[in-house]
């Protein structure tokens, strides 16, 4: 399957959806409060921090309905916000692909990068391809926010370094000498028009605010798609492209709480049916009945594709539970690795993940029931941005603003108990506003759910052990809910959690 590389756009949205570190942003003087130019209308953002007259609202209303950034949470934008010099290094090695390094990279000389830092192969990349520098004297500084002079630098470069003018600053005395043509260029482009198109101040940190007018009037002016951001399912080929660059299908089998032979059997009848994408985990205990049922398929194993999961329990030694997956398995590799929650250790035992990837023991590495804030603490940690979030999601718990979040982050969604879990499918599956929807369909309610998450963009792993179950839940595509059914099903959300995690 094709490999690709990141795009700036999904790397942005990477660190900039992200908790950063609070300090206080110049007010822009009252003379240049100027609206931005971006056509968005401020309306309809989620943010309570955003007031509809600030002079960023249209660029923070840009990014957000395109897709390139959230919200620091469900309700707050955090404008004022700075990003570090080590998140923005981070984003374009992500950018990049987390390329491996060569041997004499690793040894530039900045001491106040520790080699096994989760920044550290960001910064050592960033610095070899003359993206971001260090500051002399063997420092990068990594926790120091980035300059307005900084960022535009670095974008200038991601930009080919054109040829520009010094520009007409009343503080041009103030620019570093590196800084010059790139701050000139960011003028000529008008992405400072309103609030540093006179007087720069290029040492001053970068608010996010700033950060979505920077971005946005450079997508704007460059003409560059958003649509890469999120993940797109492709139902003619019923697969979604990771940021791994591996496809994965859309529907699939999950194996949770199938015992050995109803797991062997239930996995065989889901090849049989066509199916190829199986859930399992160390905690399902059955890893062993879904790989003997692959080898006995027929199906080459390139079809398929195998997700499994690490629990918290494991994650002090990571490295010996890849390994015994790998074992009970036994199907040479594995497509996707989770771990199965956030716990002690989370964080080294992704490390570990990242190094069976390079080890060629995992195709991509993802997550299980982590939510905003968990990933806000989470990702700035980690070198290789999550291929899926797996997380409970079902008409009672539709996760609305969690989905939009992680799909911002060009991460795909997975949702289990779709059908609400053991004790509550029968309620769910017997709603009146499924089962109208389901007859005018001349479908079951089971098809509405799953086909309900599709078209959410969530992939979706029912579990059954029945063999008539599994083909009806694979027999999706022969019908589309409309908007106003799409409107029905969203208006069933209760907060809803059917499971502890």
């Amino acid at each position: 399957m094709k490999k690709r590389v990141f795009s700036f756009l999904l790397a942005v949205c990477t660190v900039l959806s992200l908790t950063m570190t609070s300090c206080a942003a110049q007010e822009v003087p009252e003379e240049d409060a100027n609206p931005s130019p971006v056509s968005a209308v401020s309306q309809g953002l989620p943010f309570t921090d955003i007031p509809a007259d600030a002079w960023y609202a249209d660029a923070v209303q840009y990014c957000y309905e395109n897709g390139i950034f959230a919200g620091t949470s469900d309700t707050a934008f955090s404008p004022d916000t700075t990003l570090s010099r080590a998140m923005l290094a981070t984003t374009f090695y992500r950018m990049a692909g987390s390329p491996s390094l060569e041997e004499e990279n690793l040894g530039y000389p900045f001491s106040d990068v520790p080699g096994d830092s989760w920044y550290a192969d960001g910064v050592y990349w960033a610095r070899t391809e003359g993206i971001v520098g260090g500051y002399g004297n063997n420092a990068f500084g990594p926790d120091d926010p980035v300059t307005r002079e900084q960022a535009m630098t670095i974008l200038w470069r991601y930009a080919g370094s054109p040829t520009a003018s010094s520009g007409t600053f009343s503080d041009s005395a103030d620019l570093a000498d590196w800084a010059v043509s790139a701050a000139g260029w960011a003028q000529a482009m008008g992405l400072l028009t309103g609030w540093a198109d006179s007087s720069l101040q290029p040492q001053t940190p970068l608010t996010r605010a700033e950060a979505a007018v920077l971005l946005a009037r450079y997508l704007e002016s460059s003409g560059s798609g958003t649509d890469s951001a999120a993940p797109v399912f492709n139902f003619e080929t019923r697969t979604v492209l990771l940021n791994s660059g591996y496809e994965m299908p859309i529907m699939g089998l999950g194996t949770y709480s199938l015992s050995d032979e109803e797991c062997y059997n239930s996995v065989t009848a889901l090849l049989e049916a066509g199916g190829r994408l199986i859930d399992t985990a160390y905690m399902y205990h059955n890893e062993e009945a879904v790989g003997r049922a692959i080898r006995d398929s027929g199906v080459p194993r390139e079809e398929i594709f195998v997700i499994t999961k690490l629990y918290p329990s494991q994650f002090s030694d990571a490295e010996a539970a890849i390994d015994e997956a790998m074992e009970k398995l036994d199907i040479g590799y594995i497509d996707l690795m989770l771990l199965h929650h956030p716990g002690t250790g989370d964080v080294e035992a992704y490390h570990a993940m990242e190094q069976a990837v390079a080890d060629g023991k995992i195709r991509s590495i993802g997550l299980s029931n982590w939510y905003i804030e968990e990933l806000d603490e989470f990702l700035p940690q980690v070198n290789i941005t999550p291929a899926l979030v797996q997380n409970e999601i079902h008409p009672y718990y539709q996760e609305q603003e969690v989905v939009p979040y992680i799909q911002s982050l060009g991460i795909v969604t997975q949702g289990w108990y779709p059908f609400g879990g053991r004790g509550h499918t029968a309620e769910l599956l017997g709603d009146p506003v499924i089962s109208a929807i389901a007859e005018a369909h001349g479908v079951t309610s089971a098809q509405v759910i799953l086909r309900w998450n599709l078209q959410r963009g969530v992939v979706v792993i029912p579990g059954s052990s029945n063999p008539d179950h599994i083909r009806k839940n694979l027999d999706l595509f022969g019908f589309e809910l409309t908007d106003e059914e799409m409107a029905q099903i969203a208006a069933l959300e209760r907060g809803e959690k059917h499971d502890w995690y």
